[in-house]
């Protein structure tokens, strides 16, 4: 993950990700999203909402304003989507299930990403 310094260059994004599962976003919906998601799989998970000032838009993560990122605690990127889908809580929880095969099936590549 790149390190990414906002709060007027205190905070890296570096910085944030800790022990558990981190998310980042901009969005609110997002930040809403992955605590029900938490809360449903009984998994820790940190959330960040980390602001946009960028000139392209992406916050230097990848995603746009309405996308997330999950980041593991070895700071690579396990997931992102680039901009929220209609269910961004089922879109999470199915994420999260798959990284941590939750649903039963040993993790697989993922190809074609976005």
């Amino acid at each position: 993950m790149p390190e990414i310094r906002h709060d007027g260059g205190r905070t890296s994004t570096l910085d944030l990700v800790g022990r558990d599962l981190t998310v980042l976003t901009a969005d609110e919906d997002w930040a809403d999203a992955a605590h029900a998601a938490a809360e449903a799989l009984s998994i820790p998970l940190t959330v960040y909402r980390i602001p946009v000032t960028d000139s392209d838009g992406t916050g230097g993560i990848g995603v746009r304003p309405d996308g997330v990122v999950l980041v593991r605690p070895d700071h690579v990127i396990a997931w992102r989507m680039i901009e929220r889908p209609l269910d961004p809580r089922t879109a999470l929880i199915d994420a999260l299930s798959e990284i941590l095969s939750l649903n039963g099936r040993a993790m697989r590549p993922v190809t074609g990403a976005r």
